[in-house]
């Protein structure tokens, strides 16, 4: 099914790079190169080609003139705001996620990592800065929200100079050398993806001779555990930030809290993941997000978790699929914390079958 998928996705983006088609077709652009990349990230393919196409899809949002607002109004999203926020959200998300799998990263993979992370710190989404607003007045919370000492100058931030800057309109991404990176085998797909590379390259710069021609010892080195800190720090940084600007994105919520439970040894933490759960959890800038089931009540263990308003990205099953994974995890925190109380609560609500309006997942 995913090769399948693949194939009408990429014949699809393929006809969206043609010049005789209509307008309106081109605007959708975004969603195949996203869907594109979940297809590519679920196929076990380089992080380079399901990294290409996220901040591809990013670009041609932006293109569209998506919105980049502080906050998200759940009943009432300025325009592509929630999916411009997804495509920041899955960026990170898949950076983690391969960060979570792999106990080393090699160097090209590493500095593929740090150059998506750097690129997306001067984004329009980073900078709130959309294609029809011309300044971006909240650019000093987040390029400076960790620096206490930091006197910047206001009229210096809102200056035609910083932001040309700071807030460049394309990623720029640039891509790690095939003949360096592990991959699944899927030669089926490679037409394909080599069309669909060639019709999105604008937004991209391959590398120069000087790339191709790293050694080979560089290549096969790994990235230190300070090094892959960093960089899971600055994804951390930046999921806080998805749920700040859009509190009902549970995604980013269940992805913390599965990263502090299965991540590398170093960084697992149990109660900060219950926080993220159960609690209240507060990032780095000092903003409290309420954890996943912190509204539960009695008769209903997911209240307060809302749809996400976009049906190109809360497709269906969408949002069960991900109630069982949230459910999933608080069972592993909960048992692996032998707190059987809270855990024989959670199944017996559970048990309850509740009408099918309120039926949040089928299966568990």
């Amino acid at each position: 099914m995913l090769r399948v998928a693949y194939h009408c996705f990429s014949v699809a983006a393929t006809l969206q790079g043609l010049e005789t088609v209509c307008v309106d077709f081109n605007e959708e652009r975004w969603l195949c190169q996203y869907m594109l990349g979940k297809i590519a990230e679920k196929q076990c393919q380089p992080p380079d080609v399901f990294l290409n196409y996220y901040l591809s899809a990013s670009n041609f949002l932006y293109d569209s003139n998506a919105t980049y607002p502080i906050k998200i109004n759940h009943n009432n999203p300025t325009t592509l705001s929630v999916e411009a926020l997804e495509l920041f959200y899955r960026t990170n998300a898949s950076i983690l996620k391969y960060l979570e799998k792999c106990s080393y990263i090699t160097r090209p993979i590493g500095d593929l990592f740090k150059h998506v992370l750097k690129k997306l710190s001067s984004s329009p989404f980073a900078f709130n800065k959309a294609k029809i607003v011309d300044t971006c007045i909240y650019a000093v919370k987040w390029k400076y929200h960790y620096s206490s000492k930091s006197s910047i100058n206001k009229n210096h931030l809102n200056s035609d100079a910083f932001i040309k800057a700071n807030a460049g309109e394309n990623f720029n991404f640039v891509e790690v050398p095939r003949a360096n990176r592990n991959h699944c085998d899927y030669e089926e797909t490679r037409a394909s993806e080599n069309t669909i590379a060639t019709n999105s390259s604008s937004s991209f710069s391959n590398f120069g001779t000087e790339s191709e021609t790293s050694n080979t010892d560089e290549a096969n080195s790994y990235y230190s555990e300070s090094e892959v800190e960093k960089i899971y720090e600055k994804a951390i940084i930046n999921l806080e930030e998805c749920v700040t600007r859009f509190p009902e994105h549970y995604k980013s919520i269940y992805r913390l809290a599965s990263f502090y439970i299965n991540g590398p040894d170093g960084v697992k933490n149990e109660n900060v993941s219950e926080r993220l759960l159960l609690n209240q959890y507060q990032t780095g800038i000092g903003n409290i997000i309420n954890g996943l089931f912190y509204d539960r009540k009695a008769n209903n263990i997911f209240n307060g978790i809302w749809r996400i308003p976009s049906s190109e990205i809360d497709r269906p099953g969408n949002f069960s699929s991900y109630l069982v994974k949230c459910v999933d995890i608080l069972i592993k925190l909960l048992t692996d914390q032998s707190n059987y109380n809270l855990l024989i609560e959670i199944i017996l609500r559970l048990q309850r079958s509740p009408d099918i309006d309120n039926k949040m997942i089928l299966r568990l």
